[in-house]
């Protein structure tokens, strides 16, 4: 369970604790509050010199939208976040190194030792679905074409601390007007 209080609904839509769905006039306010945080990121990226800023998209989608901003997950989000954007740059460099059909080749061999280890469970802190999706999403062509790893990794690496240190600092502030609240009604 995360520590926001808003699960999705039935019909996709987000419910609060209680099963109530969300009003518009909420649901409004959230959106500019979203607009702001991206708005934010995209400052913050721009002012660093960080060009490439899908990875810490596809880190926020994942960690927030599937596993609910869950820090128990945070490790093992970041740590296949990593994982996923390696396997990335291989499938990248493989073929540049190795020529195109010994890289190619490689490169499947080394994807089905992962996926072999992820439908058995192993080393689930690297191999699991955040690695997936990065290497679903890295390896559309138009993604591997200048592939610069220290480009992504420092879009991945932003993306991490922003999101996280953010979410992280909504929570403390949640238990500390919960913390007042009880203060006050006590």
């Amino acid at each position: 369970m995360n520590d926001t209080n808003q699960f999705p609904g039935s019909d996709g839509g987000v419910v609060d604790s209680e099963g109530s769905p969300m009003t518009p006039v909420t649901a409004i306010a959230m959106l500019l509050g979203v607009v702001v945080v991206i708005g934010a990121f995209f400052m913050l990226a721009y002012g660093l010199g960080i060009g490439e800023t899908w990875p810490a998209f596809i880190f926020l989608m994942y960690w927030a939208g599937i596993q609910h901003m869950d820090f128990s997950e945070l490790r093992d989000t970041v740590c296949g976040s990593l994982f996923g954007v390696l396997l990335v740059y291989l499938a990248a460099g493989f073929p540049l190194w190795l020529g195109a059909v010994p890289g190619g080749a490689a490169f499947l061999g080394l994807s089905l030792a992962v996926v072999y280890c992820l439908l058995m469970g192993h080393f689930k802190p690297i191999i699991n679905m955040m690695a997936m999706l990065f290497l679903t999403v890295g390896t559309i062509p138009a993604m591997t074409q200048g592939f610069v790893l220290l480009e992504v990794l420092k879009g991945l690496a932003l993306g991490i601390f922003y999101f996280s240190g953010l979410f992280w600092g909504m929570r403390i502030l949640g238990r500390l007007r919960e913390s007042e609240a009880r203060q006050e009604a006590g």
